[in-house]
């Protein structure tokens, strides 16, 4: 994989391990055939983008959404810089509306703490970027089916999922969401893992979590009271 590393954060650790998340990567090559559709939303450097687009090949298709103007640019580098004709690069944030949206800048550029609400690393700036629904993304872009959504944008995942409810209750096979839960960037975008969990399981998605070997055993909602006391993790719903 041919990359635009950068010096901080994310592209630090591709340089240094060879992979920023190593146990997507895993999930991704048990959930996704050739041909498949996947969309990347807070796709950041690209690194998941790209492998993505490589696992589904010339037939698949990848969409990839970046809100942060200055990280969406080296996205579109390191998709070049791979030869891939497969993505579609999108600058936007995935919220539950399509209006405009007021974008907070981490620190560093590639570092996650951006976020559509204020991140603990804020610098201090702000930039106003499009917003986007997932159910409005599948109809401009005339997707048919949507194979696994990959979502890491720091807080906004609920708001995301409400504005795909229409794709999520009633495309047949439901797609797969691969998604962070970080209990502290939650509570500072007003919700908890009680609230992402109900929306799903009211959709009728079962929870499975995500360890070194991919996707791991199915959890209750007990089980899940207990990443609350944790820095992240990784959780896969399945319908």
């Amino acid at each position: 994989m041919d990359f635009l590393y950068g010096e901080w954060g994310v592209g630090r650790e591709i340089f240094y391990y060879g992979s920023y998340e190593p146990q997507l990567v895993k999930v991704f090559k048990q959930c996704l055939k050739p041909g498949a559709t996947c969309i990347d939303a807070g796709a950041n450097l690209g690194e998941l983008t790209v492998r993505l687009a490589k696992l589904v090949g010339k037939e698949g298709k990848v969409y990839a959404l970046e809100a942060s103007p200055e990280t969406v640019e080296d996205l579109r580098y390191n998709i070049s810089l791979n030869g891939l004709s497969n993505v579609c690069v999108i600058w936007s944030a995935i919220c539950d509306s399509d209006v405009s949206q007021t974008f907070y800048l981490g620190q560093d550029k590639d570092s996650l703490a951006s976020s559509l609400s204020v991140p603990a690393h804020y610098s201090s700036r702000m930039v106003t970027v499009p917003g986007i629904c997932l159910d409005t993304l599948v109809e401009k872009q005339k997707l048919h089916h949507i194979d696994l959504i990959k979502m890491d944008i720091e807080g906004a995942e609920l708001d995301a999922l409400h504005g795909g409810e229409n794709l999520l209750r009633y495309q047949k096979p439901a797609p797969v969401l691969v998604f962070e839960y970080n209990h502290q960037v939650a509570l500072r975008a007003g919700w908890d893992i009680d609230d992402i969990l109900d929306f799903l399981y009211n959709l009728g998605f079962s929870i499975r979590n995500i360890n070194n070997n991919g996707i791991g055993e199915y959890l209750t909602k007990d089980d899940i009271q207990s990443y609350r006391k944790r820095t992240k993790v990784d959780l896969c719903a399945i319908k």
